[in-house]
């Protein structure tokens, strides 16, 4: 049992935990705040049958939720969860549940954050670096505490924490790492004069960065970046798992070194299995996640902001250098989502739009259209556009977009707002 820092998520783990043992099954139950790819290594140290991880991660505080982890410490796939739901929901309503004679069982609390960051700093190369950065992380007030400070300090980075406390409102906001809620982050790696920044969500699964300028960096543009230090710093060789609206950078770096592309529906539940079989060396989504083969095949925002600081360190250049040289060599891509409010008796209405004929998308024709999760259009020059609603319970329609310029990104998804009835996003801001 683990569990973030929202209301009642502790309760909650410790009620389920005493449920368990009541049942004759012995039960682990984490000591404070833990980060779900924490929870998803200990599910494999200990060889448990799996574990619950009360939290609803990036969304708004008035969220809570339960992640069920198996095993293999991954993301469940969907057969397993709609199992669950399929017999939580042939229950009834909730009912006491009796001892019975499965003999006596116990809870133990423990705390695997030692043994995880011990994980973590055998998939680094802590030596040998040019410089030695400083770092703000911005934590969101969630469960990713000081883990990287941990990490990162005895390797000869300062580590700055901002919002370091855990609170269950999260100050104030939903604890995700969009632009609009890393404006603090933002203005205290220009005021420290740090060479990044780090923003956590409220359960340490995603990431974002800020470079040394303040500029906002979503994992479209951090995933293309460690790829290539992957494959040109550390020596590695393999493919590239990514989801469906994920970045096309991915498949331009990997055909320069010659590697596979594996494209998946959206949810790291899909991407997770590519990394546990070494098929893919890197898997990532725009949403914020990301691992790398060798680790847990769960997305881990902590890893990821550790392996963006080694690079930096061990190549002695800032995000917007290692940035530019990728553009330079494979050519520009830009990316943007656009988030509209969907309410509930609208998603019929929507999904049927959805998977309707599209013809031409802001006077281009598509080389490809794909209806497996709403609605995509690809072209020939690695641009695409795609419409989907959201997975993670808000009741959001999602916009995508990326090309090779600002304003042919914002051409596609005006185009694809218009279609369907919506308000068009504001001019994008373009990059630095």
């Amino acid at each position: 049992m683990a569990h973030d820092c929202r209301q009642h998520s502790q309760e909650y783990a410790a009620d389920v935990a005493s449920l368990l043992v009541n049942l004759g099954i012995p039960a682990f139950l984490g000591s404070g705040p833990m980060p779900t790819p924490v929870a998803a290594f200990a599910v494999c140290q200990k060889r448990a049958a799996g574990a619950l991880m009360f939290t609803a991660s990036h969304n708004p505080p008035d969220y809570n939720g339960i992640k069920f982890i198996p095993d293999y410490g991954g993301p469940a796939p969907a057969a397993v969860t709609d199992a669950i739901q399929c017999r939580a929901n042939a229950q009834g309503p909730a009912r006491r549940v009796p001892k019975t004679a499965a003999g006596p069982a116990t809870i133990s609390r423990f705390d695997p954050s030692e043994d995880y960051l011990a994980r973590v700093r055998g998939l680094l190369d802590l030596d040998g670096w040019r410089d030695h950065p400083t770092i703000v992380v911005d934590v969101m007030h969630g469960a990713g505490g000081d883990y990287l400070k941990r990490l990162l300090s005895p390797a000869g980075c300062r580590v700055e924490l901002l919002h370091a406390d855990p609170d269950p409102g999260f100050g104030g906001c939903s604890p995700d790492p969009t632009e609009r809620n890393l404006e603090a982050l933002k203005g205290r790696v220009q005021e420290t004069g740090a060479t990044l920044g780090a923003g956590l969500d409220g359960d340490g699964d995603r990431l974002a960065l800020v470079d040394a300028a303040g500029r906002y960096y979503d994992a479209n543009r951090i995933l293309p970046l460690l790829y290539r230090y992957l494959l040109e710093g550390r020596g590695w060789r393999g493919g590239v798992a990514r989801s469906l609206v994920t970045t096309r950078m991915l498949d331009r770096i990997a055909r320069k070194y010659g590697q596979q592309v594996y494209q998946t529906p959206v949810g790291f539940k899909h991407i997770g299995p590519l990394l546990a079989i070494g098929e893919a060396i890197l898997g990532g989504e725009e949403s914020g996640g990301m691992s790398v083969c060798g680790h847990v095949p769960e997305k881990d925002g902590i890893l990821g902001a550790a392996l963006a600081v080694e690079m930096v360190a061990k190549w002695g250049k800032d995000l917007a250098t290692i940035e530019r040289e990728v553009h330079r060599d494979l050519g520009p891509l830009v990316s943007r989502r656009h988030d509209c409010p969907c309410l509930p008796d609208k998603r019929d209405a929507m999904i049927g739009q959805l998977g309707g004929q599209w013809g031409s998308i802001a006077g281009r024709s598509p080389a490809g259209v794909n209806h497996d999760d709403g609605f995509q259009a690809t072209f020939a020059d690695d641009s695409w556009c795609a419409a989907r609603l959201s997975g993670t319970g808000q009741p959001l329609l999602r916009l995508y977009g990326e090309a090779a310029d600002a304003g042919a990104v914002d051409a596609l998804i005006k185009d694809m707002a218009r279609r369907l009835g919506l308000q068009p996003p504001p001019p994008h801001p373009g990059t630095s």
